[in-house]
C-alpha cells in the first residue's frame, strides 16, 4: 500500500512538472532548485535604499543604439529621443524588483504617451533558475530566489537572441505587457554594458540626446525635499522646459 502510494505521488510530481512545461517561463523543474545554494548578491547591488550613481550620469550624452521590439520593429535612441523625451527601463522576467514595478512602467507609458516614449529593455536574466546570475560576486554563483519558485518564473539564462526574446514573449503574455514597448537587447548585452550594469536601471534622455536623470533602481531614489520619487520631479521639470538644440 505504502509502495502504491509512493508511486503514485511520483507520478502526479513529474506529471504536474510535465503540463507545467507548456508555460514557457517554467523551463526548469521547482524540485531541481536547491536554494540554499543562492550566494546572493554581490556588495555593488546590494543596497536599494544606498545605490551607486549609474552612467551616463545626467549631463552626459546618451548613447545610441538600435534594437528591435517583441513586433520585430527597429528603433534608433537618437532618431527616438529627437521626437520626444525617452524613458528606459531595464528588466528581466526573473527580476522581482522590476515585477513589483511592471505595472507602474505601463501607467507611465499610458499617461505620458503624447509627451514621452517609454521603452522597456530586456536584458540578460536577473535570477536564472540554476545558472550564474550576473549580480553576484564575480557574476559566478547561483541566486535564483525564493519568490521565483513561488511565482514559477524558472528561466535559464540565455545564450541566444532567439531565447532572450522567447523571455520577454513570454512575460508580456502572462502579464499582457504592451509588446511595441519592450525592446529586447542584443546578445552581447551592449545597452546593459553602456548602461549601468543594473537589473532595473531607469534614464531619462532629453530631446538634445542627454541624460536626463538616471538612478540605478527605477522609481527608488526619494527627492528630499518632495519626499516623493526624484524621477516624477526629473520628469515635471523636463516636460515644462523648452527645447535645448545640442
Amino acid at each position: 500500500m505504502i509502495k502504491t502510494l509512493i508511486c503514485l505521488l511520483t507520478f502526479l510530481t513529474l506529471s504536474s512538472f510535465g503540463s507545467a512545461t507548456t508555460d514557457p517561463l517554467l523551463q526548469v523543474d521547482p524540485n531541481e532548485v536547491d536554494l540554499t545554494k543562492d550566494v546572493g548578491p554581490a556588495s555593488y547591488y546590494a543596497s536599494i535604499s544606498h545605490p551607486p550613481l549609474i552612467e551616463p550620469k545626467a549631463g552626459h550624452l546618451a548613447v545610441d543604439f538600435n534594437l528591435e521590439n517583441l513586433d520585430g520593429k527597429s528603433i534608433s535612441l537618437k532618431e527616438l529621443s529627437s521626437e520626444k523625451p525617452v524613458v528606459m527601463i531595464s528588466a528581466s522576467a526573473s527580476c522581482p524588483i522590476y515585477r513589483n514595478v511592471m505595472f507602474q512602467v505601463e501607467n507611465l507609458r499610458k499617461k505620458y504617451s503624447d509627451k514621452i516614449k517609454v521603452l522597456l529593455i530586456y536584458t540578460l536574466e536577473a535570477h536564472p533558475a540554476i545558472d550564474p546570475s550576473p549580480y553576484t560576486e564575480n557574476g559566478s554563483g547561483q541566486w535564483t530566489l525564493a519568490v521565483n519558485v513561488k511565482e514559477r518564473i524558472l528561466v535559464r539564462q540565455t545564450s541566444d537572441y532567439t531565447a532572450r526574446k522567447q523571455n520577454a514573449v513570454a512575460m508580456a503574455e502572462r502579464y499582457s505587457l504592451d509588446s511595441s514597448s519592450i525592446f529586447v537587447d542584443d546578445i552581447n548585452n551592449s545597452f546593459w554594458q553602456n548602461y549601468g550594469k543594473f537589473p532595473n536601471s531607469l534614464f531619462l534622455v532629453d530631446r538634445s540626446g542627454k541624460v536626463y536623470f538616471s538612478e540605478a533602481w527605477a522609481f527608488k531614489s526619494i527627492d528630499p525635499v518632495t519626499k516623493r520619487p526624484a524621477f516624477e520631479k526629473a520628469l515635471s521639470q523636463l516636460l515644462q522646459m523648452p527645447r535645448l538644440e545640442p
